[in-house]
């Protein structure tokens, strides 16, 4: 989508986050992300564990689900093309703070903690993290975090300052357990080019 830049608001798609080569092997896809968090039906912000919200987005999809929901699971869905185009999924850490589980930077300025502070199409994402309490404040990422030999844990980001600490602020917690909000990406492949037509 070389005519839109991120920050931007795409009908019927959601803020455009650019684009994304999941697996290094050349389908390149492009993300957007919501532009609020996942509410309930009264409006209220809802607040997950990363076990509760994966399951509300397979609601959200027709059921449809991808594995458990983790990063390593969406890459996998992509890859062999199970995914459709349009659901909804939790981001990867670098699709909120820039930054992968190492501290790698791989999106310097097309991420959500980036964007909040320079493209309007944010404002209703920032004006609920400035009304939100604790809980309120940090959104689930899909990377894992540690992994045991019964369950895992996912990197959860603080968007917000609290008590004079730098933000974004990741960390790990049991996925069944500190609950978090959710602002949810969805991607699309990119169209085609059409198949070229056999002489004669």
């Amino acid at each position: 989508m070389s005519s839109v830049q991120p920050g931007e608001i795409v009908d019927g798609k959601g803020i455009y986050l650019g684009e994304w080569d999941p697996n290094n092997d050349g389908k390149v896809i492009d993300v957007f992300v919501e532009d609020d968090f996942l509410r309930e039906s009264s409006c209220i912000q809802s607040l997950f564990n990363f076990r509760a919200a994966v399951g509300e987005l397979t609601r959200r999809n027709g059921g449809r689900s991808y594995g458990n929901g983790t990063d390593a699971a969406i890459r996998a869905a992509i890859k062999d093309d199970t995914y459709k185009d349009g659901d909804l999924f939790i981001p990867a850490l670098e699709f909120i703070t820039g930054r992968d589980a190492a501290g790698t930077e791989l999106r310097s300025g097309n991420n959500i903690y980036a964007l909040l502070k320079t493209a309007p199409a944010f404002r209703t994402i920032l004006d609920t993290l400035n009304r939100s309490f604790y809980g309120g404040r940090w959104v689930l990422s899909s990377s894992v975090a540690h992994t045991t030999a019964k369950d895992f844990s996912v990197h959860q980001v603080r968007l917000i300052n609290e008590s004079n600490r730098k933000s974004p602020e990741a960390s790990g917690f049991p996925q069944v357990s500190f609950c978090s909000a959710v602002i949810p990406v969805r991607a699309f492949r990119r169209d085609s080019a059409p198949a070229p037509v056999p002489p004669g």
